[in-house]
């Protein structure tokens, strides 16, 4: 194993633009590699291991994963986050349902056939019912796939409380904009 090219000095630079999955450029000989937010450790290893993908640790290197054909339900009040939010999502695979609020997230489960639904991206701070109050509601339905449904908090809300928050509502995860 040549630990040198380990060593080797280069430059990862953080932006809040698309420079495409990597931009080689370079300064003085040392290269540069541009990486968009949100920042993951899995995309900074192969950046930083590029010249020997046998030294990536297995816990680090990128899996390919297909979202094709998974349903969303995506519960956002705000319109703007809400559609810029679903194309990401599309362009992803998933098949993305909305509800602008908590009450029409309830009825849009409620509505669907059992297992319809392959998660649920729940915004926290909404006017009619927030996201809280509409994670129970959804897992007190009688329905199986309700207890199990995946929900994820989606909020710009990052601290500790709030995450503890979401977990006792019921949800799985909790992702915030902040973190990011």
């Amino acid at each position: 194993m040549d630990v040198s090219k380990l060593l080797a000095p280069r430059l990862v630079v953080i932006s809040e633009w698309d420079h495409g999955n990597r931009t080689f450029e370079s300064i003085d000989g040392l290269p540069v590699y541009f990486v968009s937010r949100p920042l993951f450790v899995a995309h900074v290893y192969p950046l930083l291991y590029e010249e020997d993908h046998a030294l990536i640790p297995e816990d680090k290197k990128l899996v390919s994963v297909s979202f094709e054909g998974l349903r969303l339900l995506l519960v956002e009040d705000n319109k703007l986050n809400r559609e810029i939010a679903q194309i990401v999502l599309e362009e992803a695979g998933f098949v993305v349902e909305c509800a602008p609020d908590g009450v029409d997230a309830i009825e849009m489960v409620q509505a669907s056939a059992n297992r319809y639904y392959d998660g649920i991206l729940m915004d926290v701070q909404m006017p009619l019912m927030n996201g809280y109050e509409a994670t129970m509601a959804i897992r007190r339905l009688d329905r199986k796939d309700a207890k199990r449904m995946p929900i994820i908090a989606m909020t710009a809300n990052a601290m500790e409380d709030d995450i503890k928050d979401s977990i006792a509502a019921g949800m799985d995860a909790h992702i915030s904009n902040r973190s990011m």
